[in-house]
């Protein structure tokens, strides 16, 4: 699958160095360079969706960076892929994401918590080791069972303990959400319900502000932008299309690069500590968790095999994608 490489050019007038501008100001100028770079390169449907509910990812930035108060980051991930021969694995989109975003936010002091379905317990564990630089240290996990019903005890149960960890964002990377018959869909409009642990009512009447980073119309936070919308851009999309709504969500043209971009937006927000996200926002970094996910099993979920890809984009073009955010937010930090 033949990609063009993304360019990291800022818009027309940008402002080329940090000097004497706010964040807000910095994060604006981020916005203008990002919202184009986080779907270009992946000829998705989704990238024809362009209205002020469908990119806030410099916002969520922001509210992050906030005002020195150390978020407590909650984040959802975890997308079954029915295989050829009937059996199911997870995808490697979202997990990667999932672990540059808690390796980075270790790194900055401040806790994390992975979750996902018991199912994919071996992927959350590889990308924890592989993210982590003291051991896991600030990075948490929590598993999901059948019993994970918002109306039951343990549903609950789950929501206090989020609540007892002192969660202030949650945030969902291509994690499945539900459509309007209650069921979940892949993008081939297959029911996958009985494959994904429902985690849907951790997003709703909730006391911590909540994110999507999605790619095909049926995750979490898809909800957002209209059902209308997605059912014109997206095939199968009035099938699939997520109701699950989310405070700030973000279009993708893969979601991992949904994580690639808030790595970004934060290096804008917090330029003292650019070159330690850097280190989080990187290829190595990447590749290095491509095979820690590969190892315990991912795989690509459009290809539905362990190919070097990611929703059948070359590892190559998600290194250049990093490449380029990484340049707009040295352009915007300088």
């Amino acid at each position: 699958m033949s990609q063009t490489r993304p360019k990291a050019d800022l818009p027309a007038g940008a402002v080329k160095t940090r000097r004497g501008l706010t964040r807000r100001d910095r994060l604006r100028l981020f916005r203008e360079g990002a919202r184009g770079l986080i779907v270009d390169g992946a000829s998705r449907g989704i990238g024809n969706i362009r209205t002020p509910a469908s990119f806030s990812l410099h916002r969520l930035a922001e509210d992050l960076a906030g005002n020195g108060v150390e978020p407590c980051i909650g984040i959802l991930t975890g997308f079954p892929i029915l295989l050829p021969d009937g059996t199911v694995q997870f995808e490697n989109d979202g997990p990667i994401g999932a672990g540059m975003l808690a390796g980075a936010f270790a790194a900055l002091g401040w806790k994390s918590v992975i979750i996902s379905d018991h199912m994919a317990g071996r992927i959350v564990d590889a990308i924890i080791d592989g993210a982590a630089q003291n051991s896991g240290a600030g990075i948490g996990k929590i598993l999901l069972d059948e019993n994970c019903n918002h109306g039951t005890v343990y549903g609950r149960g789950i929501r206090s303990r989020l609540q007892t960890l002192g969660i202030t964002h949650l945030i969902a990377i291509e994690r499945p959400g539900k459509a309007r018959d209650g069921e979940y869909y892949n993008m081939r409009a297959e029911q996958i319900s009985s494959h994904i642990i429902a985690a849907d009512a951790l997003f709703r009447n909730c006391p911590w502000k909540t994110a999507g980073f999605a790619d095909g119309g049926n995750e979490i936070g898809m909800g957002k932008v209209g059902i209308d919308r997605i059912a014109h851009y997206v095939d199968k999309g009035s099938t699939i299309v997520s109701r699950t709504k989310v405070d700030y969500l973000t279009l993708c043209g893969v979601s991992n690069w949904g994580a690639y971009g808030l790595l970004a937006g934060l290096a804008v927000a917090l330029p003292d500590r650019r070159d330690l996200l850097f280190q989080f926002l990187s290829a190595q970094t990447n590749r290095k968790l491509f095979a820690a996910c590969k190892d315990a099993g991912a795989v690509d979920g459009v290809t539905r095999r362990q190919t070097s890809t990611v929703d059948n984009i070359p590892l190559a073009d998600h290194d250049a994608k990093i490449g380029a955010f990484r340049a707009l937010a040295d352009r915007l930090t300088r």
